[in-house]
């Protein structure tokens, strides 16, 4: 999901209209042999919004198996992003099949009418979407219940940003703060492809790091979360899974 061809391509379509960009959904798709194909549609109907000329996401589609017009192939309804959203469905007669080798990828507007193909082959055809949304939007799949912060921590600080570890925006206009002081910002920002940002590094580097073991770390858990009957140990072990590393 974070691989850099993908998100250069992220970098140019959704940048201009965010701050950061996160990982909408994961999706692994394998259409059998028989199955008919897939009712068009456009990824970014989930949005109630549209604003021509923003897109809200992206799909990448890579191909796990050879994709071709018998196999069922990803159809496309080339320049469709341009439809106007309606109740009605548009013309989307004129699709065409997406035809390429095994460890290819397909890049699509979430605007863009696409749905995979019927399978008219003996064999079945797998592919894998990974689709990136505007860092100020929901994302489709809940992340942080499919990857939980004692997983994540585990990963790089680009991976972690992607999956909304990390705030969108600065300052006061700060989306995905946690209690204020924003333990989720479980490492430095990336910048465009995974760069730190070494003023940002510098800063909080200065702040003060309290472990789950000092008296005072417990009183305060208890006063931010205001838990009933929580225990303050498991409150403990969540809250420094997403705390900075010294």
């Amino acid at each position: 999901m974070d691989h850099d061809l993908a998100l250069a391509v992220a970098d140019e379509i959704l940048l201009p209209h965010c701050a950061t960009y996160t990982l909408g959904s994961m999706t692994a798709i394998e259409i059998m042999s028989g199955e008919s194909g897939q009712a068009l549609h456009r990824d970014d109907s989930l949005y109630p919004l549209e604003n021509p000329g923003m897109e809200l996401l992206m799909g990448a589609m890579w191909a796990l198996d050879d994709f071709t017009v018998e196999n069922g192939g990803t159809r496309v309804v080339p320049r469709s992003h341009r439809f106007l959203r309606s109740w009605h469905l548009p013309d989307v007669t004129k699709w065409e099949s997406t035809v390429m080798p095994k460890g290819s990828v397909l890049f699509y507007l979430g605007s863009t009418w696409h749905g995979g193909g019927a399978n008219n082959s003996e064999g079945s055809r797998m592919g894998l979407i990974n689709t990136y949304s505007l860092g100020w939007l929901r994302q489709k799949s809940n992340q942080y219940l499919d990857t939980p912060p004692d997983v994540a921590i585990q990963f790089g600080p680009r991976m972690r940003a992607l999956l909304g570890y990390m705030p969108h925006g600065s300052g006061d206009d700060r989306i995905g703060t946690f209690r204020g002081d924003c333990p989720a910002w479980v490492d430095t920002p990336p910048n465009r492809h995974g760069e730190r940002s070494e003023g940002r590094l510098d800063r909080q580097k200065t702040r003060t790091r309290r472990t789950a073991s000092d008296p005072t770390y417990q009183t305060d858990l208890r006063a931010r979360y205001r838990y009933t009957g929580q225990d303050t140990a498991t409150i403990a072990t969540a809250y420094t899974a997403v705390s900075l590393s010294t």
